[in-house]
């Protein structure tokens, strides 16, 4: 998809940004941000982005864009460093985290990316994404068995979160349980019967 962004209008965007810095963060961080790592000239978004980092230091998306951006150009090794700056500047930020280690993941450090994973469990209990990551990489390994109690835990403590229901249907039928799969997208059919991405994994596999 290409974005109707150039330079002109970035340059508007940034004159903007540094009039009323904080008018503006929410716009950045929604429609138009997203909208901005689709375009093609991924250079124009990387420059825009740094000079966002310069006017808008106390802002973490700015670097999750950024690491985005290098993502998209298959820079997995400078992604990982963008995502351990945030880290250590935004501590409080699941984003970081999550960043580095599907990071780790992709230049196939995954013990690495495992730690991150159980760092995420322990600092952020109340989201799910450090369950289901780590639970992703243990998949068909030695510890098969621990990522389906990891899939157990997040069903029992994010009954209501999409991606543990199909994560959890996706390791069933990997491990040869398609009955069981079945089994679990259909108690979940009325609670996510809304989603589109729910609708289609359950026309595929029930």
């Amino acid at each position: 998809m290409i974005c109707s962004i150039y330079y002109s209008e970035i340059t508007a965007r940034l004159h903007e940004c540094n009039l009323f810095p904080h008018k503006y963060i929410r716009a950045l961080k929604a429609d138009w941000f997203v909208d901005a790592l689709t375009v093609e000239d991924v250079r124009a978004c990387e420059i825009m982005f740094n000079l966002l980092r310069k006017k808008l230091p106390d802002e973490s998306f700015v670097y999750d864009a950024l690491a985005r951006i290098e993502i998209q150009k298959n820079n997995n090794e400078s992604a990982l460093n963008l995502y351990e700056q945030m880290m250590e500047l935004f501590p409080d930020d699941l984003t970081g985290y999550v960043g580095c280690a599907r990071s780790l993941h992709g230049i196939n450090r995954i013990t690495e990316a495992v730690e991150v994973y159980e760092s995420v469990i322990n600092k952020f209990p109340n989201s799910p994404e450090g369950y289901l990551g780590k639970a992703f990489l243990l998949k068909g390994t030695s510890k098969n068995a621990e990522a389906e109690e990891l899939y157990g835990s997040v069903l029992e403590k994010f009954p209501d979160h999409l991606d543990g229901y199909l994560n959890f249907a996706d390791f069933l039928i990997f491990s040869g349980r398609s009955a069981e799969a079945k089994e679990l997208l259909l108690s979940a059919k009325g609670k996510f019967d809304y989603s589109g991405r729910f609708i289609e994994f359950y026309s595929t596999h029930t």
